[in-house]
């Protein structure tokens, strides 16, 4: 992750409608279960205050779903994440 932010690159939190929350949640779930992979983009958030973040970006496989704290787990060669599932934008397979 980079530790500069361009800022003229910050966004306020993309709106996922149901449907597209009910594709992505299927995606999701057969990364962890048949190990696809996945490239999933999130929103962080950079500027709470002004309510702006950027879109960061995994490929990987989903390994870990966890249902009460509402978050997966992304792993990848290179690296590992947990991402909140509200803050997920964009789910696709490779």
């Amino acid at each position: 992750m980079a530790l500069f932010v361009d800022e003229t690159k910050l966004v306020q939190r993309p709106t996922i409608d149901e449907d597209e929350q009910m594709e992505y949640g299927y995606m999701i779930t057969e990364s962890q279960k048949d190990g696809k992979t996945v490239t999933i983009r999130w929103w962080h958030p950079v500027k709470v205050k002004e309510k702006l973040g950027e879109i960061r970006k995994i490929t990987g496989v989903v390994k870990k779903i966890d249902t009460s704290n509402r978050r997966i787990r992304v792993e990848n060669m290179h690296d590992s994440v947990w991402i909140d599932v509200a803050k997920i934008v964009r789910v696709s397979t490779n």
